[in-house]
């Protein structure tokens, strides 16, 4: 993908990463992990790190966006809070499917 003149910085990384195939590389990733005896499960990212992972609402962000508070007061790393709320989408949907 050819990137238009004119653009410099982060707006022309921004149209050379347009083009990444984010779904070709999960599709890799999920064939390995098969080819492995690994199971896999695809989860909805929506508001991983907007939300704690305590079930305590919304979390406010620090300037450097690296930070959560949660409305309890507690500090935590987005990411880890992020990743978090994934796992915890995860077992909570392999719990209802099991009682269906």
């Amino acid at each position: 993908m050819k990137t238009p003149k004119g653009f410099y910085g982060a707006r022309k990384l921004r149209f050379k990463l347009h083009g990444w195939r984010k779904i070709a590389i999960q599709n890799k990733v999920e064939e390995m992990a098969h080819c492995l005896g690994m199971r896999i499960s695809r989860i909805n990212p929506r508001n991983t790190s907007a939300l704690a992972f305590d079930g305590s609402g919304k979390v406010e962000r620090n300037q450097k966006k690296d930070l959560a508070t949660f409305p309890t007061g507690k500090v935590y790393h987005a990411d880890l809070s992020a990743s978090y709320n994934i796992g915890a989408r995860y077992f909570i949907r392999a719990f209802q499917l099991s009682w269906q």
